[in-house]
């Protein structure tokens, strides 16, 4: 057996190795040659039917299928064809895409100023969600001057829905009890693991949550499509839509398939004319990019937050938020003479209050460096994610960004029930009362639960005296509008807790203004950490630096991860997060 073992461990690592030569030779070979030519004529091609993660790009991930595209690239990208005059127009493939709820409207606002320059839009589908599921993706497509759809689709217009899991009857036939309390009656983490349905707060918050988003949704489709609102309220009531039936309410404007589509495109477009894939123009465009004048650190935190530093080894799953890893990152931009602001795109749930407060620290010595600290939220930047937001200089977010969550929760997981029920005992010797305070086989006691008690207590008036502090507001303010509750970026501006409505871009605005540069300045975004090159990692891999290249690749090897419910009721450290939901669009 252990020949076996063995036998299929090397035959495992061999196939990486040969991956990874074969990867890193077509790297090398394609950036040994000059930079795609672009013709005079030219139309931006883009399939938005990828993955675009906010993480920034890594090479080897690349290589072996497990990282699409970067987001931010995609924007770049786009405003940078916007300025070029041989780029006559831009068309994309969507209809299934990934996209979050803000990225869509930071895209639509890209191709909103590609539009002002006099550009043509084009957006194809075969099809737009299906018999639903398509209403974020059709407002993606809503933003091109023309939506094309293959003759057999459909138009899965229907409108939002937030689904919440409870595992709490599931819980009760194995006999497992979720011992939770919370701070904020509106911090619904937990309640999928201690309720069966919404309870009413939660049911109050979800239901502002929906209905701002899909008020921003109707609004955006209506000005693009030129109708009114309630007109597209009406069309969202009677999805989804054959692909006739989508003509003639003029939710689509031609039938056709991606050939004919293209044909027509190249026509408008003039004589001459030619695609340009998205990465070819991403390689031209940074090379012709002006000289920057003035250095911006762009730091992302994208995942779960928790304590300790990234495994920054070839092929790690390390993914989520290191708050070590986060703050080394902070104190070199701010140690750095050249940068002059710092910028965290922030694109995550929360995680922990003490890695929360250990990041949070340090953004504050960054400003008292003189650094202006300026935040840029993505898709979700709630509960620990707006933690480690709260005192920065500037918070910008999309409309439909989802932030807030100000409040804790803490507990544990008792399976003795189920112990009981399968036959399995347990005893133990214990020194200290409240040594098996964290015992998964008995309740708190009630000296136990005073001390849980009392630190929920802290963690929650630490949060929100941090975004007191950051926000310029009154303690009593910030419970007022925390509590646990779930905002819209729109509705957090209104509360005081973003300070501008907008993607990356805004947020570049805020930082050359704190630092007083001039729109003449070129700004290039410096990230932090800078990313390792693809050489290096491969030299890393074949030298087993750092310790065997394939020691916990679950997703490399194509093993399953934790499911996130389990994740957050067994990690006594998830204090500060947000819950799960499942948003069907």
């Amino acid at each position: 057996m252990r020949f076996v073992t063995w036998f299929f461990a090397i035959i495992g690592f061999l196939t990486v190795i040969v991956l990874l030569l074969v990867g890193y030779a077509g790297y090398v070979f394609s950036h040994r040659h000059a930079a795609p030519q672009i013709a005079g004529v030219s139309v931006l091609k883009l399939d938005l039917n990828g993955t675009f993660s906010e993480a920034p790009l890594d090479p080897l991930r690349r290589i072996t299928g497990n990282q699409g595209q970067n987001f931010q690239a995609l924007i770049k990208t786009i405003k940078a064809a916007a300025a070029d005059d041989r780029i006559k127009g831009v068309i994309a493939t969507a209809g299934d895409s990934s996209l979050g709820f803000a990225q869509v409207q930071e895209f639509r606002d890209a191709l909103a100023g590609f539009k002002a320059k006099g550009k043509f839009t084009f957006g194809f589908a075969e099809s737009i969600g299906d018999v639903g599921g398509g209403s974020v993706n059709y407002y993606l497509l809503s933003a091109f001057d023309k939506i094309w759809l293959q003759p057999i689709g459909n138009v899965g217009l229907t409108g939002l829905d937030m689904e919440t899991p409870f595992l709490k009857g599931v819980l009760d036939k194995l006999g497992i009890e979720a011992d939770f309390s919370r701070r904020g009656e509106f911090k619904s983490a937990m309640t999928q693991l201690t309720e069966t349905k919404l309870l009413p707060s939660d049911r109050a918050a979800l239901d502002g949550l929906v209905g701002s988003l899909y008020e921003q949704l109707v609004a955006g489709i209506a000005k693009d499509r030129g109708v009114g609102e309630d007109k597209v309220r009406t069309l969202i009531d009677a999805g989804p839509f054959l692909t006739d039936d989508a003509l003639n309410a003029h939710l689509i404007d031609r039938i056709g398939y991606h050939d004919e589509f293209e044909a027509e495109v190249l026509s408008k477009a003039g004589a001459g004319a030619s695609f340009v894939d998205f990465e070819d123009y991403a390689k031209v465009a940074a090379a012709a990019a002006p000289k920057p004048t003035v250095k911006i650190a762009l730091i992302r935190a994208v995942g779960m937050i928790s304590s300790g530093s990234d495994d920054d080894r070839p092929f790690s799953q390390s993914d989520g938020v290191k708050s070590g890893s986060l703050v080394d990152a902070i104190n070199a931009a701010a140690e750095d003479d050249q940068i002059r602001a710092i910028i965290l795109r922030i694109d995550s749930p929360g995680g922990s209050d003490v890695a929360s407060e250990t990041i949070w620290r340090a953004t504050q010595r960054a400003r008292a460096k003189g650094k202006p600290f300026i935040v840029s939220m993505g898709d979700t930047a709630a509960s620990g994610g707006y933690y480690i937001a709260a005192g920065a200089d500037k918070i910008i977010a999309e409309p439909g960004t989802i932030t807030g969550s100000i409040g804790v929760f803490g507990g544990k997981i008792v399976f003795d029930g189920l112990w009981q029920k399968i036959g399995l005992t347990w005893d133990h010797v214990a020194y200290g009362k409240n040594a098996d305070i964290a015992t998964s086989t008995a309740r708190f006691t009630p000296d136990q639960r005073r001390h849980t008690e009392a630190m929920l207590d802290q963690s929650y008036h630490t949060f929100i005296s941090r975004v007191a502090a950051g926000r310029h507001m009154t303690i009593e303010q910030v419970d007022a509008i925390g509590r646990g509750h779930v905002w819209t970026g729109v509705q957090a501006s209104r509360n005081g807790l973003v300070d501008a409505l907008g993607g990356l871009d805004t947020a570049v605005s805020a930082a050359k203004k704190a630092i007083n540069a001039n729109d003449t300045e070129s700004i290039a975004l410096i990230s932090f950490p800078p990313a390792k090159s693809l050489s290096r990692m491969v030299q890393e891999v074949l030298s087993d630096e750092g310790g065997n290249p394939l020691q916990g690749h679950h997703t490399l090897l194509g093993l399953d991860t934790v499911a996130a419910m389990a994740q957050l009721a067994l990690d006594p450290d998830a204090r500060a997060i947000m819950p799960p939901y499942l948003l069907s669009h």
